[in-house]
């Protein structure tokens, strides 16, 4: 998503996201596995508690408690994954015509229909 193309007038810099205004939960749990020596992506039984466990820290909790939505089960104390988001500033400046705003706006479902697609 963050290098996905955007040639239409109404974007900036010939892509639908700023250059490096993207922020994922993901890309900052990898670099912590990774700098504690564990490997990424985590086997299914280890990635919830890895996650719990890098989401309890002080660091993670101010950059990412918005696009990571855990839920703790109060009888079993089991925790589940509820959501996730991630953050992109569009290249897109309004104000724009509609024709124009339509033009990216299909561009955007297009990469997020990929995207979904993939994960």
């Amino acid at each position: 998503v963050k290098v996905a193309r955007c040639v239409e007038e109404a974007c900036e810099g010939g892509t639908l996201v700023r250059h490096g205004e993207a922020r994922c939960f993901i890309e900052g749990f990898k670099e912590w596995l990774e700098a504690s020596g564990k490997e990424f992506p985590q086997p299914a039984e280890a990635f919830m508690p890895e996650l719990v466990r890098w989401m309890s820290l002080e660091s993670t909790m101010n950059k990412y408690r918005d696009q990571v939505g855990l839920w703790q089960d109060g009888a079993t104390g089991a925790h589940e994954l509820r959501y996730v988001t991630l953050e992109f500033n569009s290249s897109f400046t309004p104000p724009k015509s509609q024709k124009r705003t339509e033009a990216v706006y299909k561009i955007w479902e297009e990469v997020m229909l990929r995207a979904n697609g993939e994960a």
